[in-house]
């Protein structure tokens, strides 16, 4: 069997029995930092298992072998840092392995840093159900001006992770693309200093000074509306306007090119 086991996003007390119960009954656990995870157990007062590291630089390595241990009968637990593993953190592999080669799946449910956002936020349900989760966005200011405008059209709220010294920037350039939308950002979630800031992108956008874990919730815009394009759409070839579709539309610049022949050739 193999458990997916949710740990606090800072809360100890946020440990539920059964997932006391099933750390306790651990003796092999893969886990994002073997430091993290046996800190954890010293601070639950229980003896450490062994542990494997698992994360994104050794799964393509570390997963055949951990299913040859599952398929041999061995259980195993599986950990993150915080919260439920195999979302944003290490473990999908792992779990879509466990599930093609018959392994029994159990998940432990724990605290996530999502949901408690998107509970805590005020701006989830309010209008229509559900929200968008998208993990970490991309870094640089192109590819943040492509993903807010693929993204941020479907008239859902948008939920990412971001570290807090690009809190602000994201905040911008969702605002750049966006507009001024509703829009919190929480910070240390569970944690003693737990905080929430807001209450709009346009607000968010001149945070200075934010420290500790964030959780960035946008509130939904209009689905139908499109947003204003903040630069001419003028090419020189059928290639740079491709680009430019690309740029705007969050496609690829193969697709918008072959869209573009075919829509030329017609």
């Amino acid at each position: 069997m193999l458990r997916v086991i949710g740990t606090p996003i800072g809360n100890l007390q946020d440990v539920s029995p059964r997932m006391l119960a099933a750390l306790q009954a651990a003796t092999l656990v893969a886990c994002e930092d073997t430091r993290r995870a046996g800190r954890l157990f010293q601070l639950l007062g229980l003896a450490t298992p062994k542990l494997v590291p698992l994360h994104g630089h050794n799964e393509a390595v570390q997963v055949p072998a951990l299913l040859k241990r599952l398929q041999a009968g061995e259980p195993l637990a599986l950990v993150s840092d915080s919260g439920l593993p195999a979302i944003s953190d290490p473990g999908a592999r792992l779990v879509a392995a466990a599930h093609a080669a018959g392994v029994k799946v159990e998940v432990i449910g724990g605290p996530t840093a999502l949901a408690n956002a998107a509970a805590g936020s005020g701006l989830v349900g309010v209008a229509e159900p559900g929200f968008l989760f998208l993990g970490f966005p991309p870094r640089t200011a192109k590819a943040r001006s492509a993903f807010f405008q693929q993204w941020g059209q479907l008239g859902l709220p948008l939920v990412l992770y971001e570290s807090p010294n690009r809190v602000a920037s994201l905040c911008a350039a969702a605002l750049a693309s966006l507009g001024n939308r509703p829009a919190r950002v929480a910070r240390e979630l569970t944690k003693l200093h737990e905080t929430w800031h807001g209450p709009d992108l346009a607000t968010l956008a001149s945070l200075n000074d934010v420290k500790g874990e964030c959780v960035v919730v946008i509130g939904a815009g209009d689905a139908k509306a499109a947003p204003a394009v903040a630069s001419p759409l003028t090419a020189n070839s059928l290639k740079d306007l491709a680009a430019l579709v690309a740029q705007h539309t969050g496609v690829s610049n193969q697709a918008a090119y072959k869209a573009l022949v075919a829509l030329k050739q017609s």
